[in-house]
């Protein structure tokens, strides 16, 4: 069995760090490398778990911050860094193997051709490669908000990365052509996902 950190087509291995990078310039070859080292279990965990440590690093920065300027009070730092590190180490990876598993299903629906273990890739690929955006992101969003200037929230920038890196996984691990179709099936579970969680409180 070939490593995950192989290049597609026998080329020369690439770093781990050079495989994300060039997953955002051609995102179908680079999944499609990552699934022909066909990895295993442990592997999947570990893009899903890297993907939470870049969120969490990222998460105690914002944390620190807030503590340094008095928006947080001390006694409840340690509470506070507890549930993020629960929630991104632990929750986290547990929802995209939750979503994988939704998202398997869609897909074959609709003639995917992929695995599970494929679609479950898939998914947590996708998660590592859109890591580091939402971390830019939550950094900058820290850094803006020292500064006192009024701006949105740049969280929904890592969402939209996460969704459109997902699309063109899904649509390489799945056989799908049109990943702008994917995108759309994506969106739409999405919606239907948060329209029940919204109603169910």
């Amino acid at each position: 069995m070939s490593d995950a950190g192989s290049a597609p087509g026998g080329a020369t291995p690439q770093s781990f760090t050079g495989r994300i990078f060039r997953a955002w310039i051609d995102p179908r070859a680079t999944m499609r490398g990552v699934l022909d080292a066909e990895p295993g279990e442990g592997r999947i965990l570990m893009f899903a778990m890297t993907s939470g440590a870049l969120l969490f690093a990222a998460e105690c920065l914002r944390i620190m911050m807030q503590a340094a300027s008095g928006a947080a009070a001390p006694d409840q730092l340690s509470a506070t860094f507890a549930a993020s590190f629960t929630a991104l180490l632990i929750l986290r990876p547990l929802m995209l193997y939750g979503l994988a598993a939704v998202t398997g299903l869609v897909a074959r629906r609709f003639g995917g051709k992929g695995s599970w273990r494929d679609t479950r890739a898939a998914i947590c690929w996708a998660a590592l490669t859109a890591a580091p955006v939402s971390f830019v992101a939550t950094v900058a969003e820290v850094l803006l908000s020292r500064t006192g200037v009024a701006f949105l929230s740049l969280g929904p920038v890592g969402v939209a990365a996460f969704a459109g890196m997902m699309a063109y996984c899904v649509a390489e691990a799945h056989g799908f052509s049109r990943v702008w179709v994917v995108f759309c099936i994506i969106a739409g579970v999405t919606l239907a996902f948060w329209g029940l969680a919204i109603g169910a409180r």
